[in-house]
């Protein structure tokens, strides 16, 4: 078991370990007249059959960021355009890494969970110590808004493995995660 550091906004401190969610319907947006919740739910069931992590529920279905142009036309935040183009790269040419959206997330040291929660979180959440035998190490900082072709080259170098200037390893764990204990 390889040990690391997760940083939970969530109250995870009645837990033993960390796991995927099924999916509920009714959480899921619809297009009158173009989908349905089920057809949604069907088609996230069908490409993750053992669930989706937290990260998943917020940017397929949970969180909906809108932005609207001067004729009041809605369009989604650039976050879900650059979660989506990076799983469309894994799911085209790296299916044998974990998707982000079934992933929990983690840091190699408690230091970078620290920097992570006090820069990135707002200081918000606590850190878990915990444990997993199946994770894959990015560069966190790979996950830049470019050009459509940039944010493919991105994606091409997050799922390779490879670093930018620099990097910010963060590790996407596959679940269960068992919690070891809580840090802070």
């Amino acid at each position: 078991m390889h040990e690391f550091y997760t940083v939970s906004r969530l109250d995870i401190s009645d837990k033993n370990t960390l796991g995927l969610f099924t999916r509920d319907a009714s959480a899921i947006f619809e297009v009158k007249d173009l989908f349905t919740q089920d057809d949604a739910k069907n088609l996230i069931d069908n490409l993750y059959p053992n669930g989706i992590s937290q990260h998943g529920r917020q940017y397929l279905f949970d969180k909906y960021v809108w932005l609207y142009d001067q004729y009041q036309n809605s369009y989604v935040s650039y976050l879900q355009i650059l979660e989506i183009t990076f799983e469309l790269v894994r799911l085209w040419r790296h299916t044998d890494k974990p998707s982000r959206f079934t992933s929990l997330f983690g840091c190699l040291t408690f230091e970078d969970a620290l920097k992570l929660k006090t820069e990135r979180f707002t200081n918000s959440g606590d850190i878990y110590k915990v444990s997993t035998d199946n994770y894959f190490k990015a560069d966190m900082n790979l996950l830049l808004t470019a050009t459509i072709p940039g944010n493919i080259l991105m994606a091409e170098k997050y799922w390779t493995g490879q670093q930018g200037p620099n990097p910010f390893w963060e590790i996407l764990m596959n679940a269960p995660v068992k919690i070891i204990e809580k840090i802070t």
